[in-house]
Parts: structure tokens; sequence; C-alpha cells
């Protein structure tokens, strides 16, 4: 590891507390790509540590939203604020993990379309998302996810939004 480098504290860090051990010679390999077997390792170690939250609430809490049925103001008391997104009629809410819902309203207030969530911080931990992280994703790109220091540009935010939405 390059002394000095901007991943060198969270590599520490998570070595201390025995989420990461390095390859067998010692080293470890930022920039190189990570396997589903190691990425699973250092999720589960996260995970087994209370540093990941692995309840799927957030999946759960988008599906209850019903198209013509759930209503702002049944949005409103769940997530507290209704906010306008970029768009004409779209709107957003905050959930308590800080991931963000998206819908928008009939004229008599009831939710009539939800494209999505931005998910919070780190990501819903399933097979799923494990098997999506996997392809060609470097250490750089999972240490920004998993909360690291790294520099992403925006294209690269936009490839691992998709990844684990």
């Amino acid at each position: 590891m390059k002394a000095g480098a901007w991943y060198e504290d969270a590599v520490l860090w998570a070595q201390e507390k025995g989420i990461v051990s390095g390859y067998p010679d010692g080293t470890f390999k930022p920039n190189g790509n990570v396997t589903r077997a190691e990425l699973s390792g250092v999720v589960q170690n996260l995970a087994e540590e209370g540093y990941i939250d692995t309840d799927l609430d957030l999946i759960e809490q988008y599906e209850a939203i019903k198209i013509g049925k759930t209503t702002e103001e049944d949005l409103i008391k769940k997530y507290g604020e209704c906010l306008p997104g970029p768009e004409s009629g779209e709107y957003h809410f905050y959930t308590k993990d800080h991931s963000i819902i998206y819908v928008s309203f009939n004229n008599d207030g009831t939710v009539s379309s939800k494209w999505g969530v931005h998910p919070p911080k780190y990501p819903q931990v399933t097979e799923q998302n494990l098997k999506k992280l996997e392809s060609g994703m470097s250490y750089e790109q999972v240490s920004v996810i998993l909360g690291g220091k790294g520099g992403m540009s925006t294209l690269n935010w936009t490839k691992i939004i998709r990844a684990v939405a």
C-alpha cells in the first residue's frame, strides 16, 4: 500500500477492525478488480461488525407505495416534507436512512407514478446487488460505495446508483 494514499486510513482502519486482511502476501490492491468472494467477505464482515444495515426496509417501503391509492398526505405523515424534484410534477421524500423515494401525484393527491429510490450511503445487501457489483468494479468504486474517500466522477456514480437500485 502506498504511504499517504487517499485510501491508506480506510484500509488501516478496516484491517484493524478485521474487515479486510489483504492478500496472502500481505498486500492490498486498491485499484484492482474485486471478485464476488472478496466483496462478499468484506460486506459480511461489515455487517457482522454492525457497519451495514442489511434490513431490506427501503425496498419494502418503496413497494408499499400503491399507484392510485397512496396519497401525498400518507407520504408526508410517514416521511415528512414533500420536496419538489427537478422536473415539474416530480417530488421526492427522504427516508430515515437518507434514501430518496421519487413519486408524482394525480390531481386527487394520490400517487400517479413512482420511479425509484436513490439508495443510502450503503447499498442494500442482497445477492443480486453483490452480483451486480462484481462485474468490473475497482476497489476505488467499492470503497466509495462502502463509505471510502475515493474521488468519483459523475459517470461512475451513475453506474453505481444503477447497479444498486
